[in-house]
């Protein structure tokens, strides 16, 4: 009985120094990836890309809110007849749902865009991520958001952007800038 506690105490003895010692070996690392796609340049110029789409999509909506201003001011005067003030309702009826039409149309567009920016930035960071990781010797990165508690000297987050930016600036000179 004494051999087999003996056996025993020597196994746990075993696994809990295996398992200390696989353990002491995994390097975690942690980013912050919406500080990357903030900060990163291609994250700054898929912002500027972005806000500048939006801009042309809103341009195009101000002519339908001069126009729908101009029509409400028209329907305050009261002195307008029952039959002006119903063509006019009717008109600005007629107009309010086109815009709202192209609103959503524009908004859908906007969100199409925007997934497929965010798309193709995870992607490139997905990639600069496995060379960081490869180079560092760390088994696993995660997202700062997903971590409850890290020390700062794992956080890979500027080491990433420095690296995402390098790669960028030499895709940007091979590929003509686009």
């Amino acid at each position: 009985m004494r051999k087999r506690v003996v056996i025993v105490g020597v196994v746990l003895a075993l696994m809990f120094a295996f398992a200390a010692a696989a353990s002491a070996q995994e390097r975690v690392g942690v980013i912050d990836l919406a500080l990357i796609i903030d900060e990163s340049k291609a994250g700054k110029q898929a912002n500027a890309l972005l806000n500048q789409y939006i801009a042309e999509r809103q341009q195009q909506l101000t002519p339908y809110e001069t126009q729908l201003e101009a029509l409400l001011e028209q329907l305050e005067n009261e002195a307008l007849s029952d039959e002006e003030r119903a063509a006019l309702e009717e008109e600005f009826n007629a107009l309010a749902e086109e815009y709202l039409a192209l609103v959503e149309e524009f908004d859908a567009e906007v969100a199409a865009a925007v997934e497929t920016l965010r798309q193709q930035i995870l992607a490139d960071i997905g990639v600069v991520l496995q060379l960081v990781g490869d180079s560092r010797g760390f088994d696993l990165i995660i997202d700062a958001s997903n971590a409850y508690y890290y020390r700062r000297v794992v956080d890979l987050t500027f080491e990433v952007i420095r690296e995402y930016d390098t790669l960028w600036e030499q895709a940007q000179r091979q590929g003509g800038g686009q």
